[in-house]
């Protein structure tokens, strides 16, 4: 069992966002996306130009993606709700796990730590892809938009994965790929961890969280118990 210094593990729970954390999902939402907008006579962005809009849930999404002079409600409305429908379809056009993400989850439930999620995804949509390719790991409790709790970075949703396991803030650690998950983890206590492998550049997350970045999944050890 991985350890702290004074011989008790200290961090018991690790709570992961999903996309751009345990899961790149990238290629199934662009492609959604843009499929909506092409649907309504809208320009469409590029895979790479996605990796920056995403992180605060499917309607945020349609909101950025939208010209400018067409962000009314109802518009947005409606993208979002086309979204939802083309997305269940095509979620897994090019998903995978990041590389190492399998040996890391396989170390960490070996050892004995509890793991969560929390993602502003769908929580249908989340639960589909949890289920098709994360159902080998058990989860405390999985919790996406729509999920009866706030959007992060409202840490609600992260305290209730917490106290589902019987875990304090103080004994969790939060890992993610964004701003809006360092800001979730800040706001419940608990410690963060910026992934780099993700959606999010490299100097954006180095300044952000300067001590608490990791390349590969298998440094995630190094910050647990430092």
């Amino acid at each position: 069992m991985f350890e702290g210094s004074n011989n008790v593990m200290r961090n018991k729970l690790i709570i992961f966002d999903l996309d751009g954390t345990l899961v790149d999902t990238i290629e199934g939402i662009g492609f959604s996306m843009n499929k909506v907008l092409q649907n309504h006579g809208f320009p469409v962005h590029t895979i790479e130009a996605y990796r920056r809009f995403v992180g605060n849930g499917l309607r945020s999404l349609a909101k950025t993606v939208l010209p400018q002079n067409h962000r009314d409600d109802e518009t947005i409305d409606l993208c979002y709700k086309e979204m939802l429908e083309v997305y269940s379809q095509f979620y897994s056009r090019g998903i995978s796990l990041y590389p190492g993400i399998e040996d890391m989850l396989d170390r960490l439930t070996g050892e004995g730590y509890a793991i969560g999620i929390n993602t502003n995804k769908d929580q249908r949509i989340t639960e589909y892809i949890v289920k098709e390719f994360l159902g080998k790991w058990k989860f405390v409790k999985v919790i996406g938009d729509e999920g009866g709790y706030p959007k992060k970075p409202n840490p609600e949703a992260a305290l209730a994965i917490a106290a589902e396991g019987g875990f304090k803030p103080y004994e969790s650690v939060y890992v993610g790929d964004s701003e809006v998950d360092y800001k979730t983890a800040q706001a419940a206590g608990m410690k963060p961890v910026s992934v780099l492998w993700g959606f999010r550049s490299r100097e954006e997350l180095i300044k952000l969280n300067p001590k608490g970045v990791i390349e590969t999944p298998d440094e995630i050890f190094n910050k647990i118990n430092p």
